[in-house]
């Protein structure tokens, strides 16, 4: 009796399929910048405009963080880190970069969305652009 009980579940249990949650998009990876918005000078939108051999920009596991381009002012960077965070209904992605030359501090934020789960949109909310800007990258490497 006990072989035949055995034998039913195993058997009932065969034809169940796992459900799987839907992954969410990781920001970890290198990205390549291929678009980029702003609006026109009397504020209606603009469309996405291509971009060739953009910049890229990598999100590390350990919340370091590297970029093609150096800021402003500073010729030597020491560290570059990043923060996720949830602000309200937005998330917010903090981006702090350490400089030598003066003793500066760079803090950029964005909120950040997917368009897919290869596509990261970047919309800086610190500093703004004034004209409403968006950036659109492609995520090359894991």
């Amino acid at each position: 009796m006990f072989l035949l009980f055995t034998f039913f579940f195993f058997a009932s249990s065969c034809g169940e399929e796992k459900q799987t949650e839907p992954q969410e998009s990781s920001i970890y990876g290198t990205w390549q910048l291929i678009k980029q918005t702003a609006n026109n000078a009397d504020g209606s939108p603009n469309g996405w405009q291509d971009i060739k051999d953009g910049r890229t920009i990598t999100f590390n596991e350990n919340l370091t963080y590297k970029s093609e381009i150096t800021p402003h002012d500073c010729n030597e960077i020491t560290t570059s880190t990043f923060e996720i965070r949830k602000e309200s209904e937005i998330k917010a992605l903090e981006i702090i970069i350490m400089c030598i030359n003066p003793n500066m501090t760079f803090k950029s934020q964005y909120s950040y969305s997917f368009q897919d789960s290869t596509k990261l949109i970047l919309v800086p909310i610190e500093p703004a652009c004034v004209e409403g800007c968006a950036f659109l990258y492609k995520k090359i490497n894991e």
